[in-house]
């Protein structure tokens, strides 16, 4: 896509060339879980969550007036089936699971689940222990969500940025969970109709459709 850019995975050879600095033994840990020189558009992310979801090394492409290009045959990630599998059910209950930070995004209908994991990507140090509301706008956190429905049989990922947001929970889930209603209840290929989710939709016209 145009303006893309391509995100970073930082490792020691980086930074070296970079900065001209060494690896220290804690920037392993920082960028594990997404902070210090980690970098990632939404497309990125959206991309990163269908390939945990169905093991594949799916690639994007431009959808647009029946003229997109054929997709290729997605090959399988050199990861170990089990490892895949401590991932998927920790994204799962995240979500569905009582206490877990996704639970705004689960989905309105029995045997239709969600996996998926809120972030929070930090703006200023000045957030660091403080209400949103105590900031101004330009000072607060950026809310994330990935996610992928159905759990059991992937048909969608997503990843929902809401700049500014605050903490993913709260702004992101609740968006990813009515674009996934939507989505689904829009399904050509859906093999089963989801009318509670037809009925639970944001959509005015979808929600007479599920009555």
């Amino acid at each position: 896509l145009a303006r893309q850019k391509p995100g970073l995975i930082p490792d020691p050879a980086w930074k070296r060339g970079a900065l001209n600095a060494p690896w220290v033994t804690g920037e392993t840990m920082m960028a594990g879980i997404g902070q210090g020189f980690v970098l990632a558009t939404p497309l990125q992310l959206a991309v990163m969550t269908a390939r945990i979801a169905t093991g594949l090394d799916i690639e994007p492409r431009l959808v647009r007036d029946g003229l997109d290009s054929p997709p290729r045959d997605p090959l399988e990630l050199p990861l170990r089936r089990q490892w895949l599998d401590v991932v998927r059910a920790g994204l799962l209950a995240a979500v569905n699971d009582g206490g877990g930070t996704g639970g705004n995004a689960a989905l309105p209908i029995a045997g239709v689940m969600m996996a998926g994991k809120t972030g929070t990507s930090q703006v200023s140090k000045l957030s660091r222990g403080r209400s949103k509301a105590d900031l101004p706008r330009r000072l607060r956190d950026h809310a994330l969500f990935v996610g992928y429905a159905p759990h059991d049989r992937p048909r969608y990922a997503i990843a929902a940025i809401v700049e500014h947001g605050g903490g993913g929970g709260q702004a992101a889930a609740p968006l990813a969970r009515d674009i996934m209603i939507d989505v689904l209840a829009r399904d050509p290929l859906g093999r089963t109709p989801y009318p509670e989710l037809l009925a639970a939709s944001p959509d005015p016209v979808l929600r007479r459709r599920g009555i």
